[in-house]
C-alpha cells in the first residue's frame, strides 16, 4: 500500500513537471510539439557531424599512418638491393655532373672527359657553412613526408640531387611522389652527409653554363671560393636559394664581364666556351648548350696535343721555372702554343695551379711591343716602304699632350738619336722607330690591316686608331694569348694569317656532326714579305745585342719578339712570342691585379721561361721553309744599302729580288 501510494505521488509529480515544461515552451514563443521536433533535428545534425568528423579523423590517421609506414619502409629499406628495372640511384660522386663531354686530342685519343663543373672538386670542409645550412643533408622520415604531402622533392640535399639527376637525364625519375621520395631516400642511404653535400654543391647548376659552387664563385664574384668575403658568400647563397626554391637562375649579365673565369683545365675551359659560343650562333641558349655538352654524350675532336700539353703543365707546376725566390709573392704566367695553321696545341692558364682565370684563352691584355712585327713592319715591307736594312730615324715625335707639346715616345733602354736600321730597331725594340714607320704608313692604313687582314674584331675607333695602340700595343681592349700567337702564323707559313681554333668538329654520341669549326685564313702578306720578316725575327734571337737572345736553342732556328707593358715608369707585364719551325708559343708574365708591378730582379726573363719549355719539345723540323725569290746580300750598316768595296761595317740581310736596295755610296768618300 505504501509503495502504491508512492507511485501515484511520482506520477503526479511527472505531470506537474510536464505542465511546467509546456509553460516554459510557451514563454519562449514556441508550441510544445514544435519545440520537441526542433530539438530532435538539432541532435540529429550534431550526431551526423560528429560521425563525419570521426570518419575524417580516421581517414587522416590512416593516411598519416600509411605515410609514416611508407616513410619507415623507404628509409629503413633504402640500403637494400634495388629491384629489377630500378637503378637504386647508385650515383658516383661525379656523375651527378653529367655524362660528360669526351674530348679527343689531335691524334683522336681521349684527352679528357669534361663534366659539368670542370675538374674542380670542393671538399666538404671547404664548403661555406652557409650553404650547408640551406638544406638538411639526408632524406629521413620528415623529408619523405614533406615530399609526399607537398610534392617538393627538393627539400633536402638528397632530394635535390635526385631532382638534378633526373632533370639532367642521369636517372629516370619515377612517377608519383612516393616513388620519388623512395629514390631520394635510397640516395641518402647510400652516401654519407658529407658526400651528399659535396655532390650537390659541386654539381648544382648555377645558370649560364656554370656548374658547381667553385665556378659560381669565379663567375659571379670573380673570386676563388676560399677567398670569398661575407657579402660575396651572401650573394651566392641568395642565388642558390632562388635556384632551390624558385627554379630561378641569374641573368647572363651577372656573369664575369670578361667570362675569364676558368673551370679547370685551361684548354678544355676555352674549348667549352668556344663550343658554347658556336652553339649559340646556331640558335641555342647558354642553358641548352650546357645541357648538350655535359649531358648529351657529345664528342669534341680538339686540336690539343696531349704530349705537348703534359710538357707545358709540368713546367708550370714548378715555381722555380719562373723565379729564384724561395718564398714570398709570386707572379702569374700563361702560355698558348699554336701551329702555323692556327690550331691551339697546348695551353697553360696560370702558375702553381691558380686557375681563377683562364689567362691564356679568356683574359685580354695590352701586348706592348709584340705588336710591332705584324702591325707596323710587315705591312711596311709589303708596301715597299722599307726593306731589311732601311734606315729609320731613332727620334721621338712632337705630340700635343694635355695642351702642351712634348716629345714622345721614350725607348726602353733610354737611348735615342741618329738613324737605325730596321733589324737594329727590332732587335732592341726601339719605340721611336716603330712610331716613325707607323706614322709614315698612316694610322688608318695600319688600323685597316689589323682589322681586315688579321681579323681584329675588338678595335675601338679613335681609342685604337692612334700611334700608341697601333705601334706600341696599347690597345684599349687588348687581345688573348692565342690571338697573339696566331698573329705570327703568317711569318712561318708563307704570309697567311690563321685564326686560332680549338676543335675540328663536335659530334653526337651516335657520330652525327653537330658543329664544324669555322676558323678562317686570310692572305695577309706575300711569301717574300713573310720570309723577310722571318729573318728579321731570327735576328732578334741570334744577334748579341738582341733582347731575345736568351731564347736561342742549339740546333734549331728560333725567331721571336719581346714585349713590355709599362705604367708610371714601372713594368706591369712582359711577353715573348717565340717561333720554331713547327710551333709558335706566346708567354705572358705579370699579375692579375692592375696595380701590381714587376720587380724583374726576382724573376726569370720571359725569354728564359719560353726556352725552358721549348727546349723540351721535340721538333722534326729544325729550319723554316724559304722563298726562293728572297736573296741574302751583304749590306752597309752606315747607309743601309748593299755593300760597296769601300764599306767597313757590313752585315747580312735578306731582300726580295723585286725590291733590292741600291749600292752604298756614302763610304769611301
Amino acid at each position: 500500500m505504501a509503495s502504491r501510494g508512492k507511485k501515484k505521488q511520482t506520477e503526479a509529480q511527472d505531470m506537474k513537471n510536464t505542465q511546467i515544461n509546456r509553460q516554459t515552451d510557451g514563454i519562449s514563443g514556441t508550441t510544445g510539439a514544435g519545440g520537441v521536433n526542433g530539438k530532435r533535428r538539432t541532435d540529429r545534425k550534431i550526431k551526423i557531424l560528429k560521425t563525419v568528423l570521426a570518419a575524417a579523423a580516421g581517414c587522416a590517421a590512416l593516411y598519416i599512418a600509411a605515410g609514416l609506414a611508407y616513410a619507415a619502409v623507404v628509409c629503413l629499406s633504402a640500403g637494400s638491393s634495388p629491384s629489377a628495372g630500378h637503378s637504386g640511384f647508385l650515383l658516383s660522386a661525379g656523375n651527378i655532373r653529367g655524362t660528360g663531354l669526351t674530348v679527343y686530342d689531335s691524334d683522336e685519343n681521349i684527352y679528357k672527359t669534361v663534366y659539368a663543373g670542370g675538374e674542380i672538386e670542393v671538399s666538404y670542409e671547404k664548403i661555406p657553412q652557409e650553404f650547408v645550412e640551406l638544406l638538411p643533408a639526408g632524406f629521413g622520415y620528415g623529408n619523405v613526408l614533406k615530399a609526399y604531402f607537398t610534392g617538393n622533392l627538393k627539400s633536402s640535399a638528397a632530394g635535390m640531387l635526385a631532382w638534378e639527376a633526373a632533370k639532367n637525364g642521369i636517372e629516370n625519375m619515377p612517377a608519383g611522389r612516393l616513388a620519388q621520395s623512395r629514390q631520394a631516400a635510397q640516395l641518402a642511404k647510400n652516401y654519407s652527409e658529407q658526400q651528399l653535400y659535396e655532390m650537390l654543391w659541386n654539381g648544382l647548376y648555377f645558370g649560364n653554363g656554370v656548374y658547381g659552387i667553385a665556378n659560381a664563385a669565379k663567375a659571379y664574384e670573380s673570386c676563388l671560393l676560399e677567398n670569398l668575403d661575407e657579402n660575396q658568400v651572401a650573394d651566392l647563397v641568395n642565388i642558390a636559394k632562388s635556384i632551390l626554391k624558385e627554379n630561378k637562375y641569374p641573368d647572363e649579365d651577372d656573369v664575369d664581364t670578361q667570362t675569364a673565369y676558368c673551370a679547370g683545365d685551361a684548354f678544355c675551359d676555352g674549348l667549352i666556351k668556344q663550343l658554347t659560343a658556336d652553339l649559340k650562333k646556331k640558335g641555342k641558349s647558354a642553358d641548352e648548350a650546357a645541357q648538350m655538352l655535359y649531358f648529351g654524350g657529345m664528342r669534341a675532336y680538339a686540336t690539343v696535343d696531349s704530349d705537348l700539353s703534359q710538357t707545358v703543365a709540368l713546367k708550370y707546376e714548378d715555381r722555380f721555372n719562373f723565379t729564384t725566390l724561395q718564398s714570398g709573392g709570386f707572379i702569374q704566367s700563361a702560355m698558348a702554343i699554336t701551329d702555323y695553321n692556327g690550331a691551339v696545341r697546348a695551353v697553360a692558364g696560370g702558375t702553381a695551379g691558380n686557375l681563377l682565370y683562364n689567362r691564356a684563352l679568356s683574359v685580354k691584355r695590352q701586348i706592348g711591343s709584340t705588336i710591332k712585327p705584324f702591325s707596323v713592319y710587315a705591312p711596311a715591307v709589303e708596301a715597299g716602304k722599307i726593306h731589311f736594312s732601311s734606315l729609320i730615324p731613332d727620334e721621338p715625335i712632337a705630340i700635343n699632350k694635355d695642351g702642351q707639346i712634348v716629345l714622345w715616345p721614350d725607348n726602353y733602354d733610354g737611348v735615342e738619336g741618329g738613324m737605325v736600321t730596321v733589324t737594329q730597331a727590332l732587335q732592341v725594340s726601339k719605340n721611336t722607330a716603330a712610331v716613325q714607320v707607323c706614322r709614315a704608313m698612316g694610322e688608318q692604313t695600319v688600323y685597316e690591316f689589323l682589322r681586315d687582314k688579321l681579323l681584329f674584331t675588338n678595335l675601338n675607333g679613335e681609342e685604337d686608331n692612334n700611334l700608341s695602340a697601333l705601334a706600341l700595343g696599347y690597345l684599349s681592349d687588348g687581345i688573348t694569348l692565342d690571338k697573339l700567337s696566331s698573329c705570327y702564323t703568317m711569318f712561318g707559313n708563307g704570309g697567311t694569317y690563321e685564326q686560332p681554333y680549338l676543335y675540328e668538329k663536335l659530334c653526337s654520341a651516335e657520330g652525327e656532326m653537330i658543329v664544324k669549326s669555322t676558323h678562317k685564313g686570310v692572305k695577309a702578306v706575300s711569301t717574300q714579305t713573310a720570309d723577310i720578316m722571318n729573318h728579321l725575327l731570327i735576328n732578334n734571337v741570334t744577334q748579341p745585342q738582341a733582347l731575345a737572345k736568351e731564347a736561342a736553342i742549339d740546333g734549331i732556328e728560333v725567331a721571336g719578339k719581346t714585349g713590355t707593358v709599362g705604367a708610371d715608369g714601372a713594368v706591369k707585364c712582359q711577353y715573348f712570342v717565340g717561333m720554331t719551325p713547327e710551333y709558335i708559343g706566346a708567354v705572358w708574365i705579370g699579375f692579375d691585379e692592375e696595380e701590381e708591378r714587376l720587380n724583374l730582379k726576382n724573376y726569370l726573363h720571359v725569354t728564359q721561361i719560353w726556352k725552358n719549355i721549348f727546349q723540351d719539345i721535340s721538333c722534326e723540323k729544325t729550319a723554316f721553309d724559304r722563298d726562293s725569290t728572297v736573296e741574302n746580300r751583304m749590306y752597309c750598316e752606315k747607309s743601309g744599302n748593299l755593300v760597296s768595296p769601300s764599306c767597313e761595317n757590313v752585315q747580312e740581310g735578306w731582300y726580295s729580288v723585286d725590291n733590292l736596295p741600291g749600292i752604298c755610296t756614302e763610304c769611301g768618300q
